[in-house]
């Protein structure tokens, strides 16, 4: 919520792996979706930021911005995390550059106590599988922040005793007998 607008403001996946649906309300229950495209039929409220398609986002409303023009702070995954600011929640920068090596479902957001922002980045490690890293910043956007989620801290991370292939389960279901009766209808 913009505390000087009384508004709250959502941003939404419009439609599978697609565009930004931005909606806004006054209690958080009746949600209107305000015009930012009168050009496009049924498609009023959507942002359209390339590349196109999405995934996982976080948008945060930095109230303590110095620039009024990035006073939103955007990061999505497509194609490598984007990173873009605006001064209004509608229209969005360019992309400040693509930080190093990342996943989808990855996110940031302000210490308050640190002052600096915490970005918490999914990847990947041969032999491990699926983890999250540490990283942080003083700014938003700044592409050469890392240049492989390797080079970043392990944040939580599956282990050794943790599958990184599927388990065989499923076949071994197909040829387990039932050791209970099911019973029968008469």
């Amino acid at each position: 919520m913009g505390p000087a607008e009384g508004v709250l403001k959502m941003w939404y996946m419009a439609g599978s792996n697609a565009a930004f649906g931005h909606a806004t309300s006054s209690d958080g229950v009746h949600w209107q979706r305000p015009v930012i495209d009168a050009k496009r039929q049924g498609g009023e409220n959507i942002i359209y930021l390339e590349p196109l398609g999405r995934d996982s986002s976080t948008v945060w409303l930095d109230l303590k911005s110095d620039d009024p023009t990035q006073r939103y702070k955007m990061m999505y995954y497509r194609s490598g995390l984007q990173m873009r600011t605006s001064a209004d929640g509608k229209t969005w920068s360019e992309s400040l550059g693509k930080p190093g090596g990342s996943s989808d479902r990855s996110t940031f957001f302000y210490n308050p106590f640190r002052k600096r922002l915490v970005y918490s980045i999914r990847g990947s490690e041969g032999g491990i599988g699926r983890c999250r890293y540490y990283a942080e910043s003083e700014k938003f956007g700044v592409a050469d922040q890392w240049a492989s989620f390797r080079d970043l801290s392990r944040w939580a991370c599956a282990d050794k005793l943790d599958r990184v292939k599927p388990v065989d389960f499923a076949d071994q279901c197909l040829t387990c007998t039932i050791s209970t009766p099911r019973p029968t209808r008469a």
